[in-house]
């Protein structure tokens, strides 16, 4: 069950992270901001 939990926040930080990559200057604090929760959920998910 924790692994459909940690997908659906995986899928909101891609989300979240997707429409700064496609902008010309992406902001740089959102992806800072999603590479930190993205290595959280992959910390959690490895314990």
């Amino acid at each position: 069950m924790p692994a459909v939990i940690a997908k659906r926040k995986w899928v909101e930080v891609v989300d979240r992270i997707n429409p700064e990559l496609e902008k010309e200057i992406p902001n740089q604090l959102v992806i800072e901001r999603a590479r930190r929760d993205g290595d959280m959920l992959i910390a959690n998910f490895m314990t």
